[in-house]
């Protein structure tokens, strides 16, 4: 019994850890430039964190009318 319970309460757990990550990086696709504009350090190191992931992509580069991210 408890075993399910646990396996119950991991699974809500990781599903809402899961639904956070995919909200960060629909931020980050949609409009960088207001991420960047709100949460900069944190932006600089989601952007760094993709180019390890994807070393292929050498660099990303939204400009806005204010801010130009790279």
């Amino acid at each position: 019994m408890g075993f399910m319970i646990g396996v119950i309460f991991s699974s809500i757990m990781a599903s809402t850890l899961q639904g956070a990550v995919k909200g960060v990086l629909i931020c980050y696709i949609d409009h960088p430039g207001k991420m960047h504009e709100m949460h900069s350090e944190d932006t600089k190191v989601l952007g760094n964190a993709i180019s390890l992931v994807f070393p292929d992509i050498k660099e990303f580069r939204f400009t806005d009318a204010n801010v130009t991210v790279v």
